[in-house]
């Protein structure tokens, strides 16, 4: 029903551009700039394959040796909403 809502708004919009000014031209060039929008986002994706517990295990090894925070306790990021000092 909502869809159905959406539906009949969306006609009413581009019935409203059509009696405007230009109407023809901005229905036109919503439509070009809609297509490859709608392209992308009908686009399949593909998934990522379903891990056994072992697998997860592998495959998050090497997470474990990371930092937690990369940027944590770095000087030039403690101090970053400060301009830079000139060298004196």
């Amino acid at each position: 029903m909502r869809d159905l809502a959406v539906l009949f708004l969306h006609l009413l919009v581009t019935v409203a551009r059509l009696a405007g000014p230009g109407g023809a031209r901005a229905v036109v060039a919503e439509s070009v700039l809609v297509k490859p929008q709608l392209l992308i986002l009908n686009r399949c994706r593909k998934r990522s394959p379903n891990l056994r517990p072992a697998g997860r295990m592998v495959a998050g090894a090497p997470h474990a040796s990371w930092p937690a925070d990369p940027f944590r306790g770095r000087p030039e990021t403690l101090n970053a909403r400060e301009p830079p000092s000139s060298a004196d």
